[in-house]
């Protein structure tokens, strides 16, 4: 009789943990090759291979998405962040993107860049260049 308790309650338990979340993948048609996040994990940066969202980015563990406000779109094949996330680089069409604002906003400028690399601080930033 216990055990058939505690595994109805069990039960109850997971299913109210599970409707307490509301999930929301990363949107269908994007080519999602290149992933990164915080640290923790609670910062997720995905890159579209495909250009149709550019990068996304999700604040709660991958829960949720969202794309940036300022229109950040094209074919990224590669996105890289701080230990924090609060730092992100986007990499299109051999153009680096960089966001300061946990991937709020971007800001284009460096031209010929072949990859990147943020330190855990996001104090240093590295750009290969082609």
């Amino acid at each position: 009789m216990k055990l058939v308790f505690l595994i109805g309650f069990l039960a109850a338990f997971i299913h109210q943990i599970a409707n307490a979340y509301t999930y929301s993948p990363a949107p269908n048609g994007g080519g999602w090759e290149y992933v990164t996040s915080s640290s923790d994990g609670k910062y997720v940066y995905a890159a579209d291979v495909n250009g149709m969202f550019g990068v996304i980015s999700s604040s709660d563990y991958g829960y949720h998405w969202t794309s940036p406000g300022n229109g950040l779109m094209g074919i990224y094949y590669q996105v890289v962040t701080s230990g924090d996330g609060k730092y992100v680089i986007g990499i299109h069409n051999s153009n680096a993107d960089l966001s300061k604002d946990y991937g709020a906003s971007y800001k284009g400028g460096v031209t010929s860049v072949h990859s990147a690399a943020i330190s855990r601080s996001g104090q240093y930033m590295l750009l290969s260049l082609i």
